[in-house]
């Protein structure tokens, strides 16, 4: 309760410097008050939430995305993460202690799966920690004849060569009408033996990007397998990251082709686009 002291203080004080309050009772019906220019609305749904994310960024020196379901009427925050922090908790508490942001506690999604898609995206494209990897084969079942890398950081081609299939072995009619290759293309590129070194080599300690890695990590094995030799570390399939199935992850949506243009080094090219459209992640970005 007020006290009566307070009240009849507050009668008595002007509502601002050099206006009372007869002059604020004097104004006639239908006219502006003149308290109307001090008067604030309260700050949208909106720019409370990208007020926060900006705070956020700047208190914890990392990356904040703020960003809006318009389906659901949801928002979202996701953020960067230095060794596992901040923690999911301590920026739920964070907004428990913001007066503005946590009247909209219940309408805020605290971490996303895009977001984790978003901040591996982003970790790939960091120097040295990928390459980008595509192969176009004999048939889906079939044996390696083009394969090209490329570096996820700069762009940089590393490896784009034929290769020249196993005696006997022929172009599935469907393959060749997706990436126009023929026996006579390959009549002079190197055995599939003599190129594993390089994938070997350039592949090693890096994440293998690919938008199916499980067809060209089996068709990797497969065909090495087949010329006698060991794939090695591309056999694991932990040192893999399946593009398609980021992308499903980043749009909600479920699996749908590249559209690239079907040859190795085009294919890599168009799997880095991707690649960097979600590092950029949803929404808006706040930067510290």
């Amino acid at each position: 309760m007020y006290r009566t002291g307070d009240v009849e203080a507050l009668r008595e004080e002007p509502p601002v410097p050099g206006l009372s309050w007869e002059d604020v009772r004097a104004v006639p019906a239908g006219r502006p008050s003149p308290l109307r220019e001090y008067a604030h609305r309260a700050p949208s749904r909106s720019t409370v939430v990208h007020q926060f994310a900006a705070r956020l960024a700047e208190h914890e020196q990392v990356a904040v995305w703020a960003h809006w379901d318009n389906p659901d009427d949801v928002w979202s925050l996701e953020w960067d993460r230095v060794d596992g922090k901040p923690t999911r908790d301590h920026v739920r508490s964070l907004m428990a202690d913001d007066v503005a942001v946590g009247q909209y506690r219940a309408e805020i999604q605290l971490g996303t799966t895009w977001g984790a898609t978003t901040r591996f995206a982003r970790a790939m494209l960091e120097p040295e920690a990928a390459v980008l990897l595509d192969t176009e084969t004999t048939a889906l079942d079939g044996q390696i004849i083009e394969i090209a890398i490329l570096d996820a950081a700069t762009g940089r081609p590393l490896l784009d060569t034929l290769v020249k299939p196993t005696e006997g072995v022929e172009i599935d009619p469907q393959a060749h009408a997706v990436h126009r290759l023929t026996l006579e293309d390959l009549a002079d590129a190197p055995p599939w033996e003599k190129v594993l070194p390089k994938v070997r080599k350039l592949t090693k300690d890096r994440t293998i990007l690919a938008y199916h890695a499980a067809f060209d990590r089996g068709r990797i094995i497969d065909h090495t397998e087949q010329v006698g030799k060991r794939p090695m570390h591309l056999a694991d399939p932990d040192n893999w990251w399946c593009l398609m199935q980021a992308r499903s992850q980043f749009y909600g949506h479920g699996r749908r082709s590249l559209n690239g243009p079907h040859r190795a080094m085009g294919d890599c090219r168009k799997e880095r686009e991707l690649l960097k459209k979600i590092s950029e992640g949803h929404g808006r970005l706040h930067q510290p």
